[in-house]
């Protein structure tokens, strides 16, 4: 237990992080001081971490300890001889969006990618990325581009296997205008038990930071972006209607790690 609670100060350094970000951002954006300490509470306080809510960083916190600890019972099975295991990362224009219209429907990404990987064992997550410098304008205004993204962990018998079924499912993924020389999804070997706690642990963090694109000798390389109050408070906005568990999804033996992790949270809330 220990040994947990020292892996987990990682991702305590982004939970406040964005605790206070975004509690600055309700306060500088609500129409009154009791209106912002209203959703301050409902929405962020530790006091609601029962209702595990998307936009709540302990109720992320109480999930990514039951998450860790879950999985680490199938450790051993997946890194025996003849498995690998690895991080493969999921991006499409379908699921981008101005941050002050996000219209992201979990359950039919969810399921999209369930349909690339269907016969694989896997456990992921979508997250947001946002990007506070490029501008989407609609109808109903301008906003921030938000990009949704998926890490999916999947461990199969080998990386030559994974590799030529990621060619085979590539074209069903479009990626970002701009990106097109990209594939996706993009996989990562995660060599390690250690490399896979990480991914966990990172696949389950709260979005601290924003990101840009930037054009270098013909190359298009990412940076990390500060965000403004208005991007926390527009992707709080969208993050409140939903629950940790809406963002998560598993197939084969990934299904029993994540529900274990939910029992085990919804038992502690």
């Amino acid at each position: 237990m220990e040994q947990l609670n020292q892996f987990m100060k990682t991702a305590e350094k982004w939970d406040r992080k964005y605790f206070s970000a975004a509690k600055e951002a309700i306060t500088a954006l609500s129409p009154t001081e009791e209106i912002a300490e209203r959703r301050i509470t409902k929405y962020l306080s530790e006091d609601r971490l029962e209702k595990l809510n998307l936009a709540n960083s302990f109720s992320r916190a109480l999930f990514r300890r039951h998450l860790l600890l879950a999985a680490s019972e199938w450790e051993d099975e997946l890194y025996k001889p003849g498995r690998v295991v690895m991080m493969a990362t999921f991006v499409d224009q379908s699921w981008a969006f101005p941050d002050h219209e996000i219209e992201f429907d979990f359950k039919a990404a969810k399921q999209k990618v369930r349909n690339a990987f269907e016969g694989f064992d896997y456990i992921g997550a979508f997250e947001p990325a946002v990007y506070p410098d490029e501008v989407l304008t609609t109808e109903s205004g301008t906003g921030s581009l938000v990009s949704f993204h998926a890490h999916v962990i999947v461990w199969s018998t080998s990386v030559s296997k994974l590799r030529r079924h990621k060619l085979k499912i590539a074209n069903r993924f479009t990626p970002l205008a701009g990106d097109e020389t990209l594939s996706f999804p993009t996989l990562h070997h995660l060599k390690t038990i250690l490399e896979f706690r990480k991914s966990l642990r990172y696949a389950s963090k709260m979005p601290t930071e924003g990101y840009e694109r930037v054009e270098l000798n013909g190359q298009i390389t990412q940076s990390h972006a500060m965000l403004e109050d208005r991007n926390y408070f527009r992707l709080i906005g969208f993050l409140r209607h939903h629950t940790v568990f809406d963002a998560w999804f598993a197939g084969g033996e990934g299904s029993q790690i994540l529900k274990s992790a939910k029992t085990q949270s919804i038992g502690a809330a």
